[in-house]
């Protein structure tokens, strides 16, 4: 089976970061390819997580055998950015209930989608919290199965504690 991983996370193959998302992307990756698995990766993410796949994680997906299809950090619009193009933008969905255009939002939706459906994986997993689940509404039309691999929501912790202290 060959699964394509979207993610915001980039696979960590040493065991120095022991526990960390990275970490765990990366026993992912190694064990779908042990079970005989084909994988693609795709990344994206936000400028204020500068980050990106150094020579040697490449180096690393490479010698697995896993094929990296590239970030698409630079489609992706920064809800963070305070400038006034994107300031004018939230105003412009508010006010004209343009839900479709949902932010954080990459800029050309349909074209990435395409760019993924050319992998021609027989199943896309979002991985974690991953930029890409913005992207699931668009992916209807390609036919290929979407799981996620997901991590709870952001507020589960705090509400976990809540209910604990009652």
């Amino acid at each position: 089976m060959h699964i394509l991983i979207l993610a915001t996370a980039i696979p960590r193959f040493n065991h120095t970061i022991s526990g960390s998302i990275d970490r765990v992307l990366a026993t992912l990756l190694e064990s779908f390819i042990q079970l005989g698995h084909k994988c693609s990766l795709a990344t994206a993410f936000i400028s204020s997580d500068s980050r990106n796949l150094d020579q040697t994680t490449l180096e690393q997906l490479s010698t697995l055998g896993i094929q990296y299809i590239g970030d698409f950090s630079k489609e992706l619009v920064d809800i963070n950015n305070n400038n006034i193009f994107t300031k004018l933008s939230k105003l412009r969905s508010v006010a004209f209930q343009d839900f479709e255009r949902e932010f954080p939002c990459f800029s050309h939706p349909q074209k990435i989608v395409n760019t993924l459906e050319k992998v021609n994986a027989d199943v896309i997993l979002l991985f974690w919290d991953t930029w890409f689940e913005y992207l699931v509404s668009y992916m209807r039309e390609i036919r290929i199965p979407v799981i996620g691999y997901l991590a709870k929501p952001r507020y589960a912790a705090p509400m976990a504690r809540v209910t604990d202290e009652k």
